[in-house]
Formats: structure tokens, C-alpha cells, sequence
């Protein structure tokens, strides 16, 4: 992963010019591609979020156990927060608070995923009837979501870790970021949509 494109002399204006150009398309390039991959990804979780009204109706299994939900959504929401910690460090170049909030990122975020895991064990599920399918399916697909974004952000870690960024170069950190922010909204979403309607 290259994290800086300066050379190292880098003092006339006009080299100074050029490259902070550079940098700020290459920003905007990422920010876009992160932008369209979530617009795909939401082509994805949206048909999974009709198809539970159109098979399951808006009816539920009455003996669901969603205290389990409730706990995972307030450590989600706590990952985003030490996501959100990460990145306000790293745009004023604190990378070692950035390491530490972007591993207790990725930690919450497994944490989370493992426990829709353990939430697949409630009784009240069942995989042959169309509430529990489409619970299971949508569920799994965020889950894998989280794992993925998690190597990602551990990724990052190791590299603030090791004094991998130059300074002022935070932008794999907001991508990050707005994509652990994309996957707050979807465990929100999936908790309406499966726990509350």
C-alpha cells in the first residue's frame, strides 16, 4: 500500500503546486470510488430489505429475542465512535491515537459480527420459513461487510503503527471511516427493519 506519492525534494513552488494538486485528486478519486462501491452495496442490502416485506410481511416471530440486538447496536455505535476518534487524530497527524482508535474499531466491528453469529442460534429463527432466510441472508451479508471493513481498518492500524503516513495524509482513514459509517446505517437499518416493524 503506498501511502505517499512526495518525492523527496520537493521546494520549488511550482513542484510544492503541482503536487498538492495531485494529492487532492488523488483524495477525490478515492472518495469517489468509495462513493460508488456504497451505492453498489446498496444495491444489494435494499432488495434484501423489500424482499423480507414482500416474503415475511411485516409480521415477525412474537418470542424473537432482540435484547441481543440492542447490545450489539450500542457496540457498533461505540466503534464508530472510536472510527470517528481515529480519523480527528489522524487529520492533525496523531497517528498513535489513530492506531489505537482504529484497532478498537476493528475489535468492536468483529465483536459485532461474531454476535449476529451467536444471534443466528435464537429458536425463535428457523431458515425454511421466509422471515428467518431473508433474516439470516441480510444479517450474513452485513456481517461479512464488517469482517472485510475490520482487515481494512486493522490494515490501517498496522501502517499508523509503524509511521507509514506522511504528514497530512489521512485519506485511506476517511474512507474508512465513511464506510464503517455506511455500515452503522445498514446494522440500524437491519435492526428496524428485523426487530422493530
Amino acid at each position: 500500500m503506498t501511502v505517499s506519492t512526495r518525492p523527496a525534494d520537493d521546494s520549488t513552488p511550482e513542484t510544492a503546486d503541482h503536487l498538492q494538486l495531485a494529492e487532492q485528486r488523488e483524495r477525490r478519486t478515492r472518495l469517489f470510488g468509495l462513493a460508488l462501491f456504497i451505492v453498489a452495496e446498496t444495491m444489494i442490502f435494499v432488495p434484501l430489505f423489500a424482499i423480507r416485506f414482500l416474503l415475511a410481511g411485516t409480521g415477525r416471530p412474537a418470542d424473537l429475542d432482540d435484547g441481543l440486538a440492542l447490545v450489539l447496536t450500542g457496540v457498533m455505535v461505540a466503534s464508530f465512535a472510536a472510527i470517528h476518534i481515529a480519523r480527528r487524530a489522524a487529520q492533525r497527524d496523531r497517528w498513535p491515537t489513530a492506531a489505537a482508535g482504529l484497532w478498537a474499531a476493528a475489535v468492536l466491528g468483529l465483536v459485532t459480527a461474531v454476535g449476529s453469529g451467536i444471534g443466528w442460534t435464537d429458536p425463535a429463527l428457523d431458515a425454511a420459513d421466509h422471515f428467518g432466510g431473508v433474516f439470516y441472508l441480510t444479517t450474513g451479508a452485513h456481517a461479512v461487510h464488517l469482517v472485510l471493513g475490520a482487515a481494512f481498518v486493522i490494515g490501517l492500524a498496522i501502517q499508523a503503527q509503524r509511521g507509514r503516513f506522511a504528514r497530512g495524509d489521512h485519506t485511506l482513514v476517511d474512507v474508512a471511516y465513511w464506510f464503517w459509517a455506511y455500515l452503522l446505517v445498514l446494522f440500524l437499518a437491519v435492526d428496524v427493519i428485523f426487530f422493530l416493524v
